[in-house]
């Protein structure tokens, strides 16, 4: 994921180490060893290459923590993130009646937990679609300011 975000800004090690403000060789490990970066640098380098999909990577697929906690998101593009949003909050407001008769009380019984359950699932599928929706507007966002600012010079370092 590493090497991909750095590569499709077309750097090199070198360049994304000066960037990043990381030495060549941590770079080079990371891209390899991600597991060995501490959340901050990840954090950094997901900055540095202007990609919030970084950060998503790590929190679901490298972090022991995120690994058994976070829901893993499905990259399907902007144009599949705003239709699962729209999907998603459709089905939420099929549930709209039921939720308002299961907390009109303010509380949940016992006989309604089952119900509170298909929508607390409901809930979690908006939230997942939210977050992808969110992920791919920051990245459109990042790819629009790419193009607006003028290509820097790499500098050489001897």
């Amino acid at each position: 994921m590493l090497a991909d975000a750095r590569n499709e800004l077309n750097w090199s090690q070198e360049r994304a180490a000066e960037e990043a403000e990381l030495p060549k060789k941590a770079i080079a490990k990371y891209e390899v060893y991600p597991e060995v970066a501490t959340p901050a640098r990840i954090l950094k380098l997901s900055e540095t290459y202007k990609n919030p999909e970084i950060l998503e990577w790590y929190c679901t697929d490298v972090c022991p923590v995120g690994k058994k906690q976070h829901c893993k998101m499905v990259s399907n593009g902007l144009t599949g993130a705003a239709m699962s949003v729209v999907a998603e909050t459709m089905d939420l407001q099929l549930l709209q009646h039921l939720l308002m008769k299961i907390t009109c009380d303010g509380r949940i019984d016992t006989n309604e937990l089952c119900d509170m359950e298909k929508i607390m699932i409901e809930i979690e599928h908006v939230e997942r679609a939210l977050h992808a929706l969110k992920i791919q507007f920051t990245k459109e966002l990042s790819r629009i300011e790419r193009e607006k600012s003028p290509v820097r010079q790499h500098r050489r370092v001897s």
